[in-house]
């Protein structure tokens, strides 16, 4: 086998990584310091229908992405601009409620 190909097929046993556990994967899931716990900087993301009934609410805006199937970064966009997603559901969190 030339070099050039003992290069390319180095996927599953093949891999000089194969088998090794990596350093940081005792630190995800259960294991991880923060599993099922809220930020302290998290805020509470309120969803209402467009006839401004309350739809759901989220500890977070990570958990109300989730639930929409969108990122976090769109909800964020959302809650700040006050525009209605998907012609379906406004935004509000906790400090504009205030």
């Amino acid at each position: 086998m030339s070099e050039s190909q003992q290069l390319v097929d180095r996927s599953g046993a093949n891999n000089p990584m194969y088998g090794i556990t990596p350093i940081n994967a005792f630190q995800s899931g259960a294991n991880h310091p923060m599993f099922s716990k809220v930020a302290a900087n998290a805020m509470t993301i309120y969803v209402y229908s467009i006839d401004n009934v309350l739809v759901q609410t989220f500890s977070s805006q990570v958990a109300c992405a989730k639930w929409l199937g969108v990122n976090q970064s769109s909800v964020s966009k959302y809650i700040k601009s006050g525009k209605v997603w998907n012609n379906q559901y406004t935004f509000r969190n906790s400090s504009l409620l205030k």
